[in-house]
């Protein structure tokens, strides 16, 4: 599995503090309580988990670019805060994602078996 950057952290502690809701039209809306007016959607779980991580990755971009605050995120394994001095030198945003949409299939949320079991939940 490859290592993830800060920036993936970051998006993938996002991402379990989803919320949830089925539209009328059966497709699968997201937000995240920290990031408002941030919604995505998608025929089934993955694509809006996926759609999911395409927001976040450019909503933390655009604050990067302008200087903006991004709300701290909380893991297992710590608190990430990328608002540091180091966080933010450690960002290197370009035209490329940090991982190919291949790779993001197998590393998302810890990876398949994580992923498995975080779709899971979104079914019940």
């Amino acid at each position: 599995m490859p290592t993830r950057t800060i920036v993936e952290d970051y998006v993938l502690a996002a991402m379990a503090r989803a919320r949830h809701a089925w539209a009328e039209n059966e497709a699968l809306v997201l937000t995240v309580p920290d990031f408002p007016g941030l919604v995505a959607c998608g025929s089934d779980v993955p694509s809006a988990m996926r759609e999911l991580y395409r927001l976040l990755e450019g909503w933390i971009q655009i604050c990067y670019r302008r200087g903006y605050l991004l709300p701290k995120m909380w893991t297992e394994q710590g608190e990430i805060d990328l608002n540091t001095v180091a966080a933010r030198d450690a960002l290197d945003f370009g035209a490329h994602s940090y991982i190919s949409e291949s790779e993001r299939d197998s590393v998302f949320i810890g990876g398949p078996d994580e992923m498995e079991a975080f779709v899971d939940n979104y079914n019940r």
